[in-house]
């Protein structure tokens, strides 16, 4: 039988080392942002993608690709906050992304990604506010722990 005062010594550990259970979450701005390629992958040419931007709404959910040849207007479903992708875990915590899932495939120099995501970037020391960066990979590459092959940064 555990006692109260171990009770109290568990409480008080878990406290000082982080292990509790609320998540904070980082939200994506608004803004047009330059599609790079993520640095560990191999699948994109980082000179195809220059010039290649998207104009990410979050109130309006849309996101429109620009400079590629297949520009268009594409709808975005904002995830239910259980679903975001989590990234910074300590213990019983994580850092949730706002995420959200665009209506079709999107193909980017010679990629395909198949049920898209756009997520915010962010980590411990920016939760709970909005960033101006984020991810744009495959429901399929999330599975696997993998973020990209695409990273969004505010364009110039």
């Amino acid at each position: 039988m555990i006692s109260s005062r171990s009770v109290v010594v568990m409480l008080l550990g878990c406290g000082l080392t982080g292990c509790r259970q609320d998540k904070s979450s980082v939200f994506l701005a608004s803004g047009i942002y330059s599609v790079q390629s993520d640095a560990s992958s191999e699948l994109v040419d980082e000179e195809a993608l220059v010039g290649v931007l998207i104009d990410i709404d979050v109130d309006a959910l849309t996101a429109e690709l620009i400079g590629t040849d297949d520009d268009r207007v594409m709808d975005l479903t904002r995830l239910p906050e259980g679903q975001w992708e989590e990234r910074c875990p300590m213990n019983f915590t994580a850092t949730r992304l706002e995420t959200f899932a665009v209506a079709e495939s999107i193909s980017l120099v010679g990629v395909t990604l198949d049920e898209p995501r756009i997520y915010a970037d962010g980590c411990r020391g920016n939760e709970n506010s909005t960033v101006s960066a984020g991810w744009l990979s495959s429901k399929a590459n999330l599975q696997q722990a993998l973020d990209g092959p695409f990273q969004l940064q505010p364009a110039a």
